[in-house]
This record gives structure tokens, sequence and C-alpha cells, in this order.
């Protein structure tokens, strides 16, 4: 009796324990899981490829998608269908984005952006512009954020820390600190919940590799996954090339 009180003591604690961690911690402890802030301090620039595929009820889209990014504040999102629908229109697209502003085009036309009202990132699952891991971005950023730790729960039968950031929830593995999962809202199609299911090991860093999840739009469910096929960091990539790449002529602002 006083031995299975003592163990379920210990687990009380354990829990209390995790329980109590700061904003501040979890995301530290992600940072440090995939690689550590040292080695990525290092990544000047990164270059991903995705296989992106999207069910719907009319069919299946396959996408490619290539992400350029040179820290901080430059990234070019290319969006390319490589299949669709009968009927369905191309949803290819670009997004280009400086710390002075960008543009992203596609079916809806052009839409250019200044440093004030510039998207924080290219859309679920994507890696932010400020930094080469989201969460060393948020690090540097936590006193303007609205962050909170809400709870932990049981997600895929392992405990998962739930914080809040700036209205979206991220989902944090309470025992490796590797993000789990990400909830959001994505004007204006509805809320988008993408879930991690592999990490790739990548030179001593770790990258999602494969994501799942799902999205509403128009009252319907779409699934989506994500799949990394290509990944390289520090390539010598520089502002002049990338703008090249978005097809910017030499002395425009966007």
């Amino acid at each position: 009796m006083k031995r299975i009180f003592l163990l379920a003591f210990v687990a009380f604690l354990s829990v209390g324990t995790t329980l109590a961690q700061s904003a501040t911690e979890i995301l530290e402890k992600h940072v440090e899981a995939v690689g550590g802030t040292e080695a990525w301090s290092q990544v000047e620039d990164r270059y991903a490829k995705l296989s992106v595929s999207l069910e719907l009820p009319q069919g299946v889209i396959v996408l490619d998608v290539e992400l350029w990014n040179i820290y901080p504040g430059y990234t070019l999102a290319k969006q390319t269908a490589v299949s669709v629908p009968d009927g369905f229109p191309d949803i290819s697209s670009m997004a280009y984005m400086t710390p002075e502003g960008g543009f992203a085009e596609g079916m809806g036309g052009r839409q250019e952006f200044d440093a004030d009202n510039m998207p924080a990132n290219a859309g679920p699952g994507m890696p932010s512009s400020s930094a080469p891991v989201d969460e060393m971005g948020m690090l540097a950023q936590i006193d303007s954020l609205t962050i909170e730790v809400l709870e932990q729960q049981e997600m895929g039968g392992r405990m998962v820390n739930v914080l809040s950031v700036n209205g979206a929830k991220r989902y944090y593995d309470a025992e490796t600190g590797l993000l789990a999962a990400m909830e959001s809202p994505i004007p204006p199609m509805g809320m988008a919940v993408m879930e991690i299911d592999e990490y790739m090991d990548y030179e001593g860093l770790k990258v999602a590799f494969i994501q799942e999840g799902t999205m509403d739009a128009g009252g319907q469910s779409i699934t989506q996954t994500m799949a990394m096929t290509e990944f390289k960091v520090n390539t010598g990539l520089t502002p002049e090339k990338l703008a090249e790449m978005a097809g910017v002529t030499e002395g425009a602002e966007n």
C-alpha cells in the first residue's frame, strides 16, 4: 500500500512539473529538440520542396511547393499544380516577401503588400521568414506575442503541452519537446489542423518530414498531406538572386 501511494505521488509530481512549464520553457525545449539554437543560428538560408495533396469531394489535387528563405525577412514560395480534377481551375501561385514588402499572385490576381500588412508566413506548416525555426522567432518576440499555456492533453497516445499563440494553437510533445500539431484559422477558408507525423534528420537538424491534417472550406472538409522531398541549408542564396527568381526587376520596390 505504501509503495503504491509513493508511486502515485511521484507520478503526480512528474505531471505537475510538466504542467508547470512556462511558454518560454516549452519553446526552448522544442528548439533544442530540433538541433539547438547554436546550430540553427548558423543557417543563413534554406530551400525546401514539398509534395502536397488535397482530397476534395471533386477529386484529388496534387501540388509541388518550393520555398526559399533568407534570414531574416526574405521568402519566395512557389506553388505549382501537378494535377487537378477535370474542370478545376489552375491554382498555381507565387508569394514573395522582403522586409520592405512583397506580393502574392494566383487565381485572384496579384496583391502587393508593404511591411505593415505582410503575412506572417506562407501558410499552415510553412516556415516563417523571421527565423529558420518558428519557435526561435517567437522567443525573440515573446514580449509582443499573446501567448499562453492552455493545458496538457493526450494526442495520439502521447501527452502534449498546448500553447495559444496569437489565437492559433500549437501542440508540443511533453516528453520530446517536438511540435506535434498546429491549429490555426486560414481566412476565408476556416480552421486548418496539421499534425506532424514524422521528422527528418539533416546534418544534425530536425525538420518536419510528413504532415497530415484537415481544413474547412465552404462547409467542406479537405484532407491535406505534405511530404518533404528536398531540403538544403546555406546554399549561398542572396536577396538579389531571390528577387530575380521572383521576377522583380531591378529598382522595383515589389
